[in-house]
């Protein structure tokens, strides 16, 4: 006797037979698991290979007619919904809104954009990197207070305001000092990567970030703050990423550049937002607990300056993971310990 078994619900037990009746009816699967009582062996194997070791063979009837009338049998409705795409409902169905962006819009962009507006090709596959990290970003950090008009304007604050006056602050001193004591390298190029890049750049993103923490009536928990961060963050390492692809990258070997456009849309967006979500997270607890602003905010520059300092710094090496890896160890760990800051926060005042 023959016990069939498939997705916990057990079958039978059925003679030789008839098992191979209810295949040749559909009611059974040569696939579906089954096992022999009349045999020796305990395991589990497909009813093809137990019938085949009771003398049973299934027929195999095969041929062109089978294929042609199966295909008839199916509908041309079925096979080519013209009434459906006609009426266009799937236009409203969003997870098809989000495939056809992430599956076609590279395309559109390498077919659709001439050879004249290539620099532009660039900006929409920045721009397409951006959203898929938004996304990422949003389904784990978002909040029943994350607005999406808040996202956007965070993001297009750095990219279109914050980040064009860094980059005019730049050539002016102290920034500039900064730069060259870099150039010069030794404790002195530490001193200024640590000044004229890591926290001029994380005060950068900070203060979009305040801007919208600071709105009237607007009392945000920390892991809001941490998501409207790593949005300032990744619109940060974009606009850079764009400006390296643009002019350096451009004169390296083909493999070079290739993976380092690559970076320049992946992990180095990731990074910033990163170390922009850490610095945010410490300004929401200076919103929260005023008396401990200054400590908060100090903290909310430092640490994500130290890192993105330590990064450039090792950036020609594997040494530097270990950075880049604390810094998003520590960001998990601060949001999983938020509670616990809270209280403390609390017990100074």
């Amino acid at each position: 006797m023959i016990t069939v078994f498939r997705n916990g619900t057990t079958y039978g037990p059925y003679e030789p037979s008839v098992a191979k009746q209810y295949i040749e009816s559909g009611l059974l699967l040569p696939t579906d698991l089954a096992k022999d009582s009349n045999a020796n062996d305990s395991n589990d194997r497909s009813l093809k290979d137990v019938l085949k070791a009771n003398g049973i063979e299934l027929d195999s009837n095969f041929s062109i007619s089978e294929i042609s009338d199966g295909i008839k049998s199916l509908g041309k409705d079925v096979l080519w919904p013209w009434d459906q795409i006609k009426k266009a409902d799937w236009l409203k169905e969003r997870p098809l809104q989000i495939l056809m962006f992430v599956g076609l819009l590279p395309i559109f962009t390498m077919f659709l954009l001439p050879s004249a507006m290539e620099e532009v090709g660039y900006v929409v596959v920045a721009l397409y990197a951006s959203v898929l990290w938004a996304f990422l970003f949003h389904d784990l950090f978002h909040t029943k207070q994350v607005q999406t008009n808040v996202a956007v304007k965070c993001f297009l604050l750095t990219s279109f305001l914050s980040m064009p006056a860094l980059l005019v602050l730049s050539i002016f001193p102290p920034i500039s000092w900064c730069h060259e004591l870099i150039e010069e390298g030794g404790i002195g190029g530490v001193l200024g990567m640590f000044f004229g890049v890591g926290l001029a750049e994380e005060f950068c993103k900070l203060a979009v970030v305040l801007f919208v923490l600071s709105r009237p009536g607007s009392l945000l928990i920390p892991r809001t703050a941490v998501f409207y961060g790593m949005i300032s963050g990744l619109s940060f390492g974009i606009y850079e990423g764009i400006g390296y692809q643009l002019t350096i990258n451009r004169g390296m070997d083909v493999d070079s550049a290739y993976f380092l456009n690559i970076l320049r849309l992946t992990s180095l967006p990731f990074l910033h937002a990163i170390w922009a979500g850490t610095s945010a997270y410490f300004a929401s607890f200076a919103l929260l607990f005023p008396k401990m602003k200054w400590a908060l905010l100090f903290l909310a520059l430092f640490i994500p300056a130290t890192l993105h300092t330590a990064y450039n710094v090792l950036t020609n090496g594997v040494f530097c993971l270990i950075p880049a890896s604390l810094g998003l160890l520590l960001l998990w760990i601060y949001i999983s310990q938020t509670k616990e800051l809270e209280l403390r926060l609390k017990q100074s005042r």
